[in-house]
């Protein structure tokens, strides 16, 4: 039987956690070792760029030989 271990500081405020064990992992120290919890949902997305329609160069190049 597979058992959880106690979630480590790095974890705090992360909503996969119930009580003092990570739901995700067995063991989040060691996920904490090697990286940043790839599962955690504290962190905030940013999309930089710019929008609008995104163009294939190669189509685009042909599309102007047949004009």
């Amino acid at each position: 039987m597979d058992v959880h271990q106690l979630i480590v500081p790095e974890c705090a405020g992360c909503n996969k956690i119930d009580g003092d064990i990570c739901i995700s992992y067995l063991n989040p120290s060691t996920r904490h070792k090697l990286c940043t919890c790839p599962l955690k949902s504290t962190g905030v997305i940013v999309i930089e760029g710019k929008g609008g329609k995104k163009l294939n160069p190669i189509k685009a190049s042909k599309r102007k030989m047949r004009r």
